[in-house]
């Protein structure tokens, strides 16, 4: 007869005990300076992204602006020259 049969409190807690034993881990002090190491490095490489990201949307609404700009430069003009007597 199968020994789970005869008693399942032995088998569950031998399942436990593998369970733990397999989720478990060492925390080495090796182990928490290459962590705080890749910590470091992932917070630098965000700052530089939102410092490229800051730099583009500027850029990009700087552009709109002087296109918006340009578009009413223009509009003014033709509307000048349709108009010339009405300038003021």
């Amino acid at each position: 007869m199968p020994a789970f049969t005869q008693n399942p409190m032995l088998t569950a807690g031998s399942t436990d005990n593998v369970c733990i034993e397999s989720l478990s881990l060492d925390i080495t002090e090796e182990s928490l300076r290459r962590a705080t190491r890749g910590a470091t490095n992932l917070e630098k490489k965000i700052t530089e992204m939102k410092a490229t990201d800051a730099e583009k949307l500027t850029n990009e609404y700087q552009k709109l602006v002087e296109g918006l700009q340009e578009i009413d430069d223009g509009r003014q003009e033709d509307s000048f020259m349709a108009n010339p007597g009405n300038s003021g």
